[in-house]
C-alpha cells in the first residue's frame, strides 16, 4: 500500500514539526551525549507523535490481513512484533545508522535490536518504544521515564522509516530531504516508483541524515554508513548527499 499525496505530505510536515521542537529544546539544553540521560517531561508529546507514526506507517505498509510467522493476523490487530518481522528486513532497519548532526557527529541506530530478527528470528525490545507504551498508557505514572535520549531515538527511527519508504521519494525531493546531485529527478522519480534508486543517497533534514539507496543494495551493510563515524569520510564519495552534509562532516566530497 502508499499513502496517498497528501497523507504523506502530512506525515512529513508532522515530522517537521517534532523536529523543530526538539532543535528549539537544543537551544536550551544541548543535544550531546552527556544530556540523553535528562529527564524531559517537555519532550513527551514528541516522542508520542514520532511513535504514532511510525506505528501508523508500518500499519500502512501492512497487507489486510497479513500473514506472520504463519498465522494470518487482521492489519488492525498488529503489533511492533508483527511489524519489525514483516518490516525490518525489507527495510534493513536493524543495520541502519543515521548521522546526527549535532558537533560532535555521531550515529544513532535505533532499530539495532532487531538485529535479532536477521539473526535468529526473535523479536528484541526497543527501549524507546517501551517508553512510549508506559507514556501512552500512564503518562503521569511513567512521566520519568520521557529522557532527550529516548526522544532523539524515536525521532530517528521515525526519519529512517520514512527515508526507506522510496514512494515518498518525490516529497522528500519537494521538500529539499532529498538530494537528486547529477540525477536528473525525473529520472530518480521514474526509477524511485519502480521499488529502486539509481545510486545511493543521503536523506537530510536539519537534525539528522540518513543512508538509503535500492532494496538489493540494501542487503548489505557495505551500503550503510560504516560503523564508526570516524570512517564516514571515507565512504561519502558513494553517497549523493546535500553540500552543507559535506560541509559539517569536513570533507570535500
Amino acid at each position: 500500500m502508499a499513502l496517498d499525496e497528501y497523507t504523506a505530505d502530512q506525515l512529513i510536515t508532522w515530522y517537521e514539526r517534532i523536529e523543530k521542537g526538539i532543535l528549539l529544546f537544543g537551544e536550551h539544553v544541548p543535544l550531546t551525549r552527556e544530556n540523553e540521560t535528562l529527564i524531559a517531561p517537555i519532550l513527551a508529546s514528541y516522542l508520542l507523535d514520532a511513535c504514532g507514526l511510525i506505528d501508523s506507517v508500518f500499519r500502512d505498509m501492512t497487507l489486510d490481513p497479513t500473514v506472520v510467522s504463519s498465522k494470518t493476523v487482521a492489519r488492525k490487530d498488529c503489533t511492533i512484533i508483527e511489524f519489525a518481522e514483516l518490516h525490518a528486513k525489507s527495510l534493513d532497519l536493524p543495520n541502519t545508522r543515521s548521522t546526527m548532526l549535532v558537533s560532535p557527529p555521531r550515529y544513532r541506530n535505533p532499530f539495532s535490536p532487531w538485529t535479532s530478527i536477521l539473526t535468529s528470528g526473535k523479536y528484541s525490545d526497543l527501549d524507546w518504544w517501551m517508553t512510549y507504551n508506559h507514556l501512552k498508557h500512564n503518562r503521569l505514572a511513567n512521566i520519568k521515564s520521557c529522557t532527550l535520549g529516548t526522544t532523539l531515538d524515536a525521532t530517528c527511527a521515525l526519519h529512517q522509516v520514512i527515508s526507506r519508504r522510496l514512494e515518498h521519494v518525490p516529497l522528500l525531493i519537494r521538500r529539499r530531504w532529498f538530494p537528486s546531485k547529477s540525477w536528473p529527478i525525473d529520472h530518480v522519480i521514474e526509477e524511485a516508483s519502480a521499488g529502486r534508486l539509481p545510486g545511493l543517497f543521503v536523506v537530510q533534514t536539519e537534525l539528522f541524515a540518513t543512508p538509503v539507496g535500492s532494496n538489493t543494495m540494501l542487503q548489505s551493510t557495505e551500503w550503510q554508513f560504516p560503523t564508526d563515524v570516524a570512517n564516514l569520510n571515507s565512504k561519502l564519495s558513494w553517497f549523493k548527499c546535500k553540500d552543507d552534509f559535506y560541509r559539517f562532516l569536513g570533507s570535500t566530497g
